[in-house]
């Protein structure tokens, strides 16, 4: 009889798995930390506006992975966004999810050696948050 081994994700890696539970203290934190944002500008009659930006593989669905150790799929790409989304439209929190622009552009707005934004990247950001 073989046994196998499951593997512990990482705490980078559990960000893309919903049943993994490693960061719950920390999604906690970040989502008080959020609201408190949230009541502080609505006290100043200020506006929030959240800018989610999207890895490569996020916005790309032929990118690869570069910096996890596991393979995720497509749903799996997207849960982190899945996830924030259903809390600020909870807690009607304004964002502004970069994905689209970025999937929209015909040019590739990152750098082919590491995931950060080349020039057209940011530019596909800029125009998208000055709309």
């Amino acid at each position: 009889m073989e046994v196998s081994i499951v593997k512990p994700y990482e705490p980078f890696a559990c960000l893309y798995k919903e049943e993994c539970h490693l960061l719950d203290e920390a999604k906690t934190k970040i989502r008080k930390l959020l609201l408190g944002m949230k009541k502080l500008t609505n006290e100043n009659n200020k506006k929030l506006l959240i800018v989610l930006i999207p890895a490569e593989f996020q916005s790309n669905r032929n990118a690869r992975v570069k910096y996890l150790p596991i393979p995720l799929t497509s749903l799996e790409k997207d849960y982190p966004y899945v996830e924030i989304s259903a809390f600020f439209q909870k807690n009607d929190i304004d964002y502004l999810d970069l994905r689209q622009a970025f999937r929209a552009g015909d040019q590739v707005g990152y750098f082919k050696k590491d995931d950060h934004w080349n020039y057209k990247g940011h530019q596909i950001a800029a125009e998208a948050i000055s709309v």
